[in-house]
């Protein structure tokens, strides 16, 4: 996690900061196999974050001549700080290692709220993304009563010829 805007230094030196910081863990982690991962978080639900911004998250990312640093890709946290979830998606596939959903204003499941993830999940379909996909949402009820949402996607077969892991369900 980036962490919060440190008040005494520019925003410019934080970053340099914060790409040292990835430095370091990427050799500290070279030989273990693991992917390390950044995450945009919104300013909202988390006042002063500073890694706040996609393009700033994609703008480290290429800095790095590696594959083991990637985007958490959180659909609730995109459509809060840029909105065109779409557009974002389209943008971020290439770098993108995790997928997470919620759907705003409220962070609750898919079906409760202001994205339509049916069409997204189709658009994630035609994607090259066949990682996991994190449901980190509020749910709006019981739990048990919120996984509604999922029934259309339990063993649901892959569109465009994209292979999923494991069962080939979401």
């Amino acid at each position: 996690m980036a962490g919060l805007r440190e008040v005494g230094l520019t925003r410019d030196r934080q970053l340099d900061q914060f790409k040292l910081g990835l430095e370091t863990a990427l050799k500290e982690t070279e030989n273990s196999g693991l992917t390390l991962l950044i995450e945009p978080i919104n300013t909202d639900d988390i006042p002063g974050y500073f890694l706040n911004s996609f393009d700033m998250a994609l703008e480290i990312i290429s800095l790095f001549d590696t594959n083991r640093l990637r985007l958490q890709f959180d659909f609730y946290h995109c459509q809060k700080i840029h909105g065109n979830v779409t557009k974002w998606l389209q943008k971020c596939t290439p770098y993108i290692a995790h997928m997470q959903i919620a759907n705003p204003p409220d962070r609750h499941e898919p079906s409760c709220g202001e994205l339509n993830y049916p069409y997204l999940f189709e658009l994630v379909d035609q994607t090259s993304y066949a990682g996991w996909m994190g449901c980190e949402y509020i749910p709006s009820t019981k739990t048990e009563d919120s996984l509604d949402w999922f029934q259309p996607y339990i063993k649901r077969q892959p569109v465009m010829g994209v292979k999923r892991k494991q069962d080939d369900s979401f």
